[in-house]
């Protein structure tokens, strides 16, 4: 009776979850003029790096501090950007190929650029632009 009841309960949770999605509010809407000043003026070479910044404090924070300092002389968006924001980590660029490998060793010596490691670690996100390498950011990364 008890594994029926166990059981139970279990679908009941999985039918009152199912098609629930998760919102997320994407950073155009967040940081309104300030994304479109970032990605518009080329702050950076592509068009995914500020999207995967992490805000060092609240969104809401950083545009007021942006809509009060921009006008200021010698305000520097890339400057602010990089104050306000922690940038992308891209662990391939200090990768080098050692071309003496065989495949198998060379994927296994890749297999920690990929990604998170480990089974506790919570689900990662990921990007690519075509080109680019891969970014992995934590859901629990963000405040």
């Amino acid at each position: 009776m008890k594994r029926y009841a166990c059981g139970l309960v279990l679908t009941l949770f999985s039918l009152l979850s199912f098609g629930q999605s998760i919102s997320t509010t994407p950073p155009d809407k967040i940081y309104g003029k300030l994304f479109a000043d970032v990605q518009m003026n080329k702050v950076f070479a592509d068009g995914k790096t500020f999207v995967d910044c992490i805000p060092k404090r609240k969104p809401a924070d950083i545009v007021a501090a942006y809509e009060a300092e921009k006008n200021t002389p010698g305000f520097l968006l890339k400057k602010f950007v990089e104050e306000n924001f922690d940038l992308p980590a891209n662990p391939a660029d200090s990768y080098k190929t050692n071309a003496a490998e065989d495949v198998v060793t060379h994927i296994k010596n890749l297999c920690p650029l990929q990604g998170p490691s480990g089974h506790n670690d919570p689900a990662p996100r990921w990007s690519s632009i075509p080109g680019e390498p891969i970014r992995w950011a934590h859901p629990t990364a963000h405040p």
